[in-house]
């Protein structure tokens, strides 16, 4: 408990230094391949981590961290729609999930913009996650759009987030 307590208060004591348009604004920063990689293998590792809390918010920690110093990439939004849930569910921090919310937003919204995202699958997590452990304390039930999320998971080939996302959507 208390090193997950530390790993978030670490995490935001690092993403305090940097606005929602700074974090975008490192979104063309990363360069290197394999700092990018680090971060897709983080960010798979989430997916395993979904019954255990506390692992699931230290990978997201480190991810985050990473991605800040190293570079944010479309992969980097699932770990901060996780810190977002992390930040509702373990703290009760409502105000802090939705400004991890918009962040990891803000980083889809760019890649999509720029046309990079070859590879839909960071996305659809992470407005997956979203929709179903974030958006749910800030938006009516009827507004979530979770059954297009499973429309986009379902063309993408991406079978968990369909399934989590129609769960959702009932």
């Amino acid at each position: 408990e208390d090193l997950v307590t530390n790993a978030m208060s670490d995490t935001d004591r690092i993403a305090s230094q940097h606005s929602i348009d700074d974090i975008v604004d490192l979104c063309d920063k990363l360069s290197d391949k394999s700092e990018h990689s680090k971060v897709k293998v983080i960010g798979a590792f989430l997916n395993f981590f979904w019954e255990e809390t506390s692992l699931l918010a230290l990978l997201a920690c480190e991810s985050i961290k990473y991605s800040l110093q190293h570079g944010v990439c479309l992969e980097s939004a699932t770990a901060f729609a996780v810190y977002a849930m992390v930040k509702i569910r373990h703290e009760g921090d409502y105000f802090g999930g939705k400004w991890w919310a918009d962040a990891s937003r803000a980083i889809i919204r760019h890649y999509k913009d720029a046309n990079k995202t070859a590879d839909p699958a960071p996305a659809i997590s992470a407005q997956n996650i979203l929709g179903w452990a974030v958006d749910v304390w800030f938006t009516p039930a009827k507004e979530i759009a979770l059954i297009e999320f499973c429309d986009e998971a379902t063309k993408a080939g991406l079978v968990d987030d369909a399934i989590s996302s129609s769960m959702g959507s009932w």
